[in-house]
């Protein structure tokens, strides 16, 4: 009886930390290896929901990859605003708020108050902060061109629409990185900056040769979380533009080819290029961010 009694209590030691992460275990398998397996799959059928799914094998691809088919040439063009989305917000969002939190990360009178205040749009959903912008910058009854006495076309015409969703991504997406940074600024010793200021070194040397390459690792996980961010693209033009061509991203064109068009093989097969694209442009970007905070560091 005491030999059971400490089986089944080694048993219970032993299963009892994947009991914690079995809801885990489970969400993950339901809600992001499944699908992902079953759009792999899907990419390779012809299925428009109703009828019966036909298997084509690279039909899909093939159709993706010819410029000059429809389908083939709305796509890449989405991708390209998708492309020019990333590598213009990207920096913005990585840059301004690194600035912000070196700013806020001296403690004087305000400083909270100013952090919740910048990181205040990040709570919000895209619905809402895509209304107030509206009301902003729509051309007839915008508070933007009412108090500037003028009639900028921000959400009907090029290049004004890029800037409007520029604007919008930048307000609603500065809070959070820059909560990022400024928790990781807290873990360095001050005794390291105080050491540095009595070596004759100025804040924008410390910032360079201490602040950086200290917060290597959260570089790497802000760089590579907004590049899959920006990639993922889609409430902010769909809102502010109503989808027009010259916005579409790559989000919304797969989101109409899949409930629009009915076209859930296509779909599928798209969701994997950009994908893959996603997974190419992270990992480029961690081993040059690696590789740069190394040369610092020596």
């Amino acid at each position: 009886m005491q030999r059971t009694m400490k089986r089944l209590e080694t048993l219970y030691h032993k299963i009892t930390p994947y009991l914690f992460i079995l809801p885990y275990i489970l969400f993950f398998l339901t809600f992001v290896l499944t699908p992902v397996i079953m759009s792999f799959v899907v990419s390779f059928l012809d299925w428009d929901y109703t009828s019966p799914a036909t298997f084509v094998g690279f039909d899909n691809f093939k159709l993706i990859f010819n410029l000059e088919s429809l389908t083939g040439s709305k796509f890449w063009e989405a991708v390209s605003h998708t492309l020019l989305f990333v590598a213009i917000q990207a920096p913005i969002l990585i840059i301004i708020p690194f600035l912000i939190a070196v700013l806020l990360n001296s403690k004087y009178k305000g400083s909270r108050l100013t952090r919740t205040i910048v990181y205040f749009p990040a709570i919000l959903p895209i619905a809402t902060v895509a209304i107030i912008f509206f009301v902003l910058l729509d051309t007839n009854v915008g508070m933007i061109n009412k108090l500037l006495g003028v009639e900028i076309p921000w959400l009907t015409k090029q290049p004004e629409q890029w800037i409007s969703i520029f604007l919008l991504s930048t307000w609603w997406g500065l809070g959070g990185n820059m909560m990022l940074f400024t928790a990781g600024m807290q873990n360095v010793s001050k005794d390291i900056y105080e050491a540095a200021a009595i070596d004759g070194c100025n804040k924008w040397q410390s910032m360079i040769h201490i602040t950086i390459p200290s917060l290597k690792d959260t570089f790497v996980y802000v760089i590579v979380m907004t590049i899959l961010s920006c990639f993922n693209v889609m409430g902010q033009p769909m809102m502010l533009t109503a989808g027009e061509e010259t916005t579409t991203v790559a989000m919304q064109y797969i989101y109409n080819i899949a409930f629009g068009g009915w076209r859930l093989g296509r779909a599928s097969a798209m969701s994997l290029i950009v994908a893959g694209m996603m997974a190419i442009f992270s990992v480029l970007a961690f081993k040059v961010i690696t590789r740069k905070t190394d040369a610092i560091n020596e």
